[in-house]
């Protein structure tokens, strides 16, 4: 059993008022002391209340990283003691290296333990999918965001990409073509229901004689 440095005392004391808040009845602060299972077992005026040394160092840091479920969880598992009845199991105290008396004694609470380790397992997973989804939701803008900028690049070089080209065709000495097809090629990834192309007929002189599509 290890005795809590003094530097955790005012750590404690705050983390108790903030617990207070979800259970009237804990009482005020008295001593404190550690377990095997690296718990604050903290005494109060009426009673004791469990804290893992990791939550009560996240406090001590920054009070936020503690969220209202845990501490209402905390809150929850404060045990009001009778002072006529004899703790069980012997928790060495700062008090008692101090003054050198016989170790108090707190009984031991394993399936709190167990829940709260169940608890973080929990919130791990939720944080987990958390991410997972928040990664997902922003690959997917992100591609959505390059497919407009590529669609965009299309649109603005049509040219570039979608081509016409005509095919030999029948001239006619006294006028008049025949057998002219136009072919459409479409370079890009993106189908087109639908492609105009005009068609301007030229005469020998140079000038335009018609235009149609």
């Amino acid at each position: 059993m290890q005795p809590l440095h003094n530097d955790k005392r005012e750590a404690v004391i705050s983390l108790l008022n903030a617990l207070r808040t979800y259970n009237p009845s804990i009482g005020y602060f008295e001593q404190y002391l550690t377990n095997e299972n690296f718990e604050y077992v903290i005494k109060v005026t009426n009673g004791r209340i469990r804290v893992s040394s990791s939550l009560v160092d996240d406090w001590a840091l920054n009070p936020s990283f503690i969220t209202e479920f845990e501490l209402k969880h905390i809150a929850s598992g404060f045990h009001i003691v009778n002072e006529n009845i004899a703790p069980v199991r012997a928790m060495q105290t700062t008090s008692d290296f101090s003054s050198g008396h016989t170790p108090k004694t707190v009984k031991n609470n394993p399936g709190e333990a167990v829940l709260r380790n169940v608890l973080i397992i929990a919130l791990i997973i939720l944080g987990a999918i958390g991410i997972g989804f928040f990664y997902t939701k922003n690959q997917n803008e992100n591609q959505a965001r390059v497919e407009e900028d590529n669609r965009a690049q299309i649109r603005n070089n049509i040219a570039s990409y979608v081509t016409a080209e005509r095919s030999e065709f029948k001239y006619y000495p006294i006028g008049g073509i025949s057998d002219l097809k136009i072919t459409v090629t479409n370079n890009t990834d993106y189908s087109m229901d639908k492609v105009t192309v005009k068609v301007n007929y030229i005469k020998t002189n140079g000038e335009l004689w018609e235009s149609g599509s």
